[in-house]
């Protein structure tokens, strides 16, 4: 027994039965959106994703980066005196 589909969707959208598509005005609002949302990230997005990127280089080999971290205060320490 399969029953049959519904004819009408059983959904509403913000259109309420308008037109969905974007007005001009709408528009220029999501570009003046997104041009802040990118002066917000500015110059230390890079440095941000770097630093992600390293931190999950990190936490997947944990005893390397213990390793490599105890070296390099071997090598700094002298320096440091």
């Amino acid at each position: 027994m399969t029953a049959s589909p519904p004819h009408q969707p059983t959904w509403s959208t913000a259109s309420f039965g308008d037109d969905g598509s974007t007005t001009p005005k709408e528009l220029q609002a999501l570009g003046e959106h997104l041009r802040v949302c990118a002066h917000l990230t500015g110059r230390w997005a890079s440095l941000q994703g770097a630093m992600r990127d390293l931190a999950a280089y990190a936490a997947g080999h944990v005893i390397t980066s213990l390793i490599t971290l105890i070296a390099l205060a071997l090598l700094l320490l002298p320096l440091a005196s």
